[in-house]
């Protein structure tokens, strides 16, 4: 049985989750499924987006995140590069700890 990846990213990171999936594919395919985020039927016109995404962390067996740096981040007088908030959720929901 094929695993399933999901691959995750901001708009701005979409092309390298492309990328990814094109990779993963040609050297991958015969054992593992990638989706990237806005393929499919992942995010349905009918359902919110926290609801689609947990329905993506169950149905996934793995889930691999771009973060890219997509926005500025002001802390301390100080401003840095720093991946979207909802990149850090996904990866958060994929999280599995094994104890």
């Amino acid at each position: 049985m094929k695993r399933k990846l999901f691959i995750g990213s901001s708009t701005e990171g979409l092309s390298v989750a492309r990328k990814l999936k094109e990779v993963i594919d040609s050297s991958c395919s015969t054992w593992i499924d990638v989706e990237v985020w806005n393929e499919g039927n992942i995010f349905a016109m009918n359902s919110n987006t926290l609801d689609s995404l947990v329905w993506a962390s169950r149905r996934y067996d793995y889930g691999l995140l771009v973060a890219s740096n997509d926005d500025l981040v002001e802390s301390r007088k100080s401003v840095k590069s720093a991946p979207r908030d909802n990149v850090l959720l996904e990866l958060g929901m994929f999280w599995e700890v094994w104890v």
